[in-house]
């Protein structure tokens, strides 16, 4: 079939016009396929800000990086069919996190940077506040599904915990974070602009000893994702050295060790 993505201009932040499905390189929320590896992306995950953050929420500095996607949405003023947002979900079902946690184990944590800003209008972050402390009781409330395993989870649409969801509006440069076991979604856009957005996250490293195999859960662990994306030509190992130039943003991509 046609690559996507090849009947119409380039897509660009202030011409509506190209974000014509016809023109839209991906049938997902994300702009493209592949993950982002533009220098850009590599140093918003490497920002000691941000680094920071998942260092105090993991008390160690042993960690890693995933490398993630853009998020881009498109502003659905003018066409409502893009006007739906993210439907409320667990990214990892209540049971199995539960499980984890009552083993001493914490899933982790997923983050977004806000490019642009993202208010009510052009539609925001959505969030269950104190979400995982309800989840003991919304187990005994609620069967577990017959095939649950680690697949994410989305409530009933009468689900009475989804009336208490809020929005998190985000100035450009902002970042929220959720925990794995955190109700989340997005309200929807009624803005004429795009809304762009980076997805970061950080775990810990092997070397910090910790039960829970963060690099094999995650879809997204650095390790084998670079792998993958230097068997698939999108970037070599010269191009990953010129763009982590420090030991400490090698660690962070699993390119040295800690120890």
């Amino acid at each position: 079939p046609p690559r996507r993505g090849r009947r119409g201009p380039a897509v660009s932040p202030s011409d509506p016009a190209s974000w014509d499905t016809k023109n839209w390189p991906a049938k997902s929320k994300f702009l493209v396929r592949k993950v982002a590896l533009h220098p850009q992306a590599f140093a918003n995950r490497c920002a000691p800000s941000v680094v920071k953050v998942f260092e105090a929420l993991f008390k160690t500095s042993k960690l890693r990086a995933t490398v993630d996607n853009w998020g881009i949405v498109r502003g659905a003023k003018h066409n409502p069919k893009w006007k739906a947002g993210l439907k409320p979900h667990w990214d990892l079902n209540p049971f199995s996190f539960r499980g984890y946690c009552d083993k001493g184990q914490d899933p982790g944590y997923q983050g977004l940077i806000a490019l642009s800003d993202q208010t009510l209008e052009t539609g925001c972050h959505l969030t269950l506040p104190g979400g995982t402390s309800f989840l003991p009781l919304w187990i005994k409330e609620n069967v577990m599904p017959l095939t649950v395993n680690r697949k994410s989870l989305r409530p009933d649409q009468d689900d009475p915990i989804v009336k208490y969801m809020q929005p998190i509006p985000l100035r450009k440069g902002e970042m929220v974070v959720w925990s794995w076991g955190q109700l989340h979604g997005s309200t929807d856009s009624d803005s004429d602009v795009l809304r762009l957005q980076q997805y970061v996250r950080l775990y810990p490293s092997p070397e910090a000893g910790e039960a829970y195999d963060y690099e094999g859960h995650d879809r997204y662990g650095c390790v084998k994702t670079l792998r993958r994306c230097q068997k698939d030509g999108n970037v070599t190992a010269d191009e990953l050295l010129g763009i982590l130039t420090t030991q400490h943003e090698q660690r962070l991509f699993g390119l040295e060790s800690f120890e």
